[in-house]
């Protein structure tokens, strides 16, 4: 069964997801769904969540904000890019 959200977001939330959307070729409803779909389906079971405060990673932060350095990981793939490449 789908269902249909309505959502609001920030104007550069927006323009990211469209800006992505049409890189990928797809419509920026479609990314969105996908980018929720992942964000809910790695909440409701977290596999890092057993391993957060046992490894020094060097990177604040990064327990609390793992999801996010991970969909900055997943987005940089989609692009072809990555922060280490740049200098």
């Amino acid at each position: 069964m789908e269902h249909t959200l309505s959502l609001s977001v920030s104007e550069e939330v927006y323009q990211s997801l469209i800006k992505i959307a049409a890189e990928e070729g797809k419509p920026p409803e479609e990314l969105a769904a996908l980018l929720l779909t992942l964000a809910a389906k790695s909440l409701s079971s977290d596999p890092l969540d057993k391993l957060l405060g046992i490894l020094d990673t060097g990177a604040a932060g990064w327990s609390d904000q793992h999801d996010w350095h991970i969909g900055q990981a997943i987005i940089e793939s989609m692009r072809g890019t990555s922060r280490h490449d740049q200098s």
